[in-house]
């Protein structure tokens, strides 16, 4: 039953993602539903819980298609700044502090 409605299910898939794409509307894919979880064990006080948004799972699947092509046409048409650290591979908020770091000294 699975196998017969792939392909029909497989074709909405497709042309919903690229319609989203298209039109630049995802505000459909952004409703989640918010999970109170426990931080600590007294979970009847409201302060002790951390909400968890729930996401569908198709809009997880566009953002990483989106970031991947997005990320990938930036890269080979030189059109990140050299300082940019943020959504990159072996980048992190540490690399941005040591650069950072390094002008402050350069001036010290």
């Amino acid at each position: 039953m699975f196998k017969a409605s792939l392909p029909a299910a497989l074709n909405f898939i497709f042309t919903t993602v690229n319609n989203s794409i298209y039109l630049s509307s995802f505000t459909f894919w952004k409703t989640a539903e918010v999970v109170p979880v426990p931080k600590s064990r007294d979970s009847d006080v409201p302060c002790n819980s951390q909400p968890i948004f729930l996401l569908p799972i198709l809009s997880k699947m566009t953002e990483r298609l989106v970031h991947g092509q997005l990320l990938e046409y930036l890269t080979a048409n030189w059109k990140l700044a050299k300082t940019q650290s943020g959504n990159l591979k072996f980048h992190s908020t540490e690399t941005t502090l040591l650069f950072v770091m390094e002008i402050v000294e350069s001036y010290g």
